[in-house]
């Protein structure tokens, strides 16, 4: 069974969602300025990102789970 690296794109929404989730704007810009994507899905994922946290969803990013 052979697993496919996550695409650039996937990679990229989720990036947004996890500065969402950390109320990064530093990094969402970064993200967005770098990728070249609409502004309105940029917008839509960081929301999302803050909807699951404020929906009590754990975070599950390299620096969260460090620190555990």
């Amino acid at each position: 069974m052979s697993y496919r690296n996550p695409s650039r794109r996937t990679v990229m929404l989720t990036k947004l969602r996890v500065a969402g989730f950390h109320d990064d704007r530093a990094t969402f810009t970064r993200v967005y300025v770098e990728e070249r994507i609409s502004l309105a899905v940029a917008r839509e994922q960081f929301a999302i990102g803050r909807q699951q946290r404020a929906a009590g969803v754990r975070c599950d990013c390299y620096e969260c789970k460090a620190v555990v």
